[in-house]
């Protein structure tokens, strides 16, 4: 052993009171190599090693000696700038922890599920919900007229960062089958909503159907199938065409939202929540905007979900 290895290892077992010991309760401060000067508060003797991590409380730390070697030595026998520079490195490193635990990182992809297979769309806006937290969630199934839901779920990505709503766009429906071969794709739609329910950390009792032009019709339908699963109906510029007959679950908040100049949908308007409040005991709100059938704007859309959200004390 030459002279100075045998220093730094002399340095570090004696005059560092070298505790070889579990390195459990570390906290790490990264992978850099930098070699950092370590001083003895007795008698001023420095040397240099990188620092590798920290103990949770502080009073000792793991560093890397010029040899490759790891050692474990107590922050009590260094100079107060050495200890001080610790604990600024562990608050730094808890405060970072913190903030990651805070920061809300949204969950976006497509998905093909099911036999045919189906596209889905996936928004969760918070996937670092504690699992208590996530049991509580509400999820939404949307469909569109057109079959592809992509359009519609970027419309209530803020309303669902905002009450915590899972978003799940269905492309299973689209109002040309649906029309052609109405059981198949009704199957369909409930196969993936099934999926959705036993795929997704939520609350099957805060289910909520909701759509754009006929994806708003076919949200009645759905309900009605699903039976008293459904709590809620967001009906985005749509009607329910007179389907009067079927058993549509009691107690539903319905929001039905339609532009000033979208004839169609306000003809019906006052028959569709007539049938609602008395057949269906539904609580029902009527939005509207200066348009036609098109997507409303993002503050409507926002207040329909808010009022749901409050309505069925979600």
């Amino acid at each position: 052993m030459n002279f100075l290895r045998k220093h730094i290892y002399l340095f570090a077992s004696r005059v560092f009171a070298l505790c070889v010991c579990s390195i459990s309760g570390m906290l790490s401060v990264g992978a850099s190599e930098e070699l950092l000067s370590w001083t003895r508060s007795s008698d001023g003797r420095s040397i240099e090693a990188s620092l590798v991590s920290i103990q949770d409380d502080g009073k000792s730390i793991m560093i890397k000696l010029a040899d490759g070697s790891k050692v474990e030595i107590e922050t009590s026998v260094l100079i107060l700038s050495d200890r001080e520079r610790i604990q600024q490195l562990l608050s730094s490193k808890e405060d970072s922890s913190q903030r990651e635990m805070q920061v809300a990182l949204p969950r976006f992809e497509t998905l093909a599920i099911g036999r045919s297979p189906h596209k889905i769309h996936i928004y969760e806006p918070d996937t670092k919900l504690q699992l208590s937290e996530k049991e509580k969630r509400p999820i939404l199934f949307l469909f569109a007229h057109s079959g592809d839901t992509s359009g519609v779920l970027e419309s209530f990505k803020p309303s669902a960062d905002r009450f915590g709503w899972v978003l799940v766009g269905v492309d299973a429906y689209n109002g040309k089958d649906a029309l052609q071969d109405y059981g198949e794709v009704m199957k369909n739609t409930k196969e993936v909503v099934e999926w959705g329910l036993e795929n997704f950390v939520c609350d099957p009792e805060k289910m909520v159907l909701g759509g754009f032009a006929g994806g708003g019709w076919w949200s009645y339908h759905l309900a009605a199938e699903l039976r008293n699963k459904a709590s809620g109906i967001i009906c985005l510029c749509s009607w329910m065409d007179g389907e009067y007959g079927k058993r549509y679950p009691r107690g539903m908040a319905i929001s039905i939202v339609n532009g000033t100049a979208d004839r169609e949908s306000n003809n019906f308007l006052s028959s569709d929540v007539r049938f609602l409040e008395k057949k269906a005991k539904a609580t029902v709100k009527s939005y509207s905007f200066d348009g036609a059938r098109e997507m409303p704007p993002a503050k409507i859309v926002d207040e329909s979900v808010a009022w749901i959200h409050r309505t069925k004390h979600f």
